[in-house]
């Protein structure tokens, strides 16, 4: 019985040796600049994932942040009532992806850094399942045509958690400072 244990160990070293030489490790990466994203099992994370979003351009982080189902993006009351009112009416979930996709083919991508963006966090109110954040912003962005634009302001984002566990923005209610650009008017391409 002993021989016949050393001729199953032998066995197994030899097997173990050799899947040993068909693996190697590799040394992890760093993440790279447009993959940032926080697993959204915490309501400001999503907040976090969309600012990067922007900041990298990554408009699947920008529907990953977002509820495709009950998605509703409210502007700035001057603006639903404004000369442009049209393009603010209806802004649902395609929409924002729509309107999100546009403003990003307009940076200038030959800059390295075409958009900044600043939050604030003003206040934050919640319930269980819900989260409703007041955060003050602030965007500069360097348009294809040399343009500089700015925007400041507060937006209200409403997240809900679902069954798994996983929040997203289902509301985001957009309010300007004077005497600036709103993020909704810079998504909207109405400057």
């Amino acid at each position: 019985m002993h021989r016949r244990y050393k001729r199953s160990f032998s066995f197994l070293s030899i097997v173990l040796l050799f899947l040993a030489g068909c693996f190697t490790l590799r040394t992890p990466e760093e993440p790279t600049e447009g993959n940032f994203w926080e697993y959204p099992d915490r309501p400001n994370k999503v907040l976090d994932n969309l600012k990067y979003a922007y900041l990298y351009r990554s408009i699947d982080n920008v529907k990953n942040s977002l509820d495709s189902t009950k998605f509703e993006f409210v502007a700035d009351p001057s603006l639903l009532s404004g000369p442009n009112q049209d393009l603010y009416k209806n802004w649902d979930y395609q929409k924002e992806i729509e309107k999100t996709n546009d403003f990003f083919q307009l940076l200038d991508l030959s800059d390295p850094l075409p958009l900044t963006i600043e939050f604030s966090y003003d206040s934050v109110d919640s319930q269980p399942h819900i989260y409703r954040y007041r955060i003050n912003y602030s965007i500069s962005a360097k348009l294809v045509d040399n343009r500089l634009l700015n925007a400041k302001g507060t937006s209200v984002f409403t997240l809900e958690e679902n069954e798994s566990g996983l929040w997203t923005i289902v509301k985001w209610e957009d309010f300007k400072d004077d005497g600036y650009l709103s993020w909704g008017e810079l998504k909207a391409g109405d400057f």
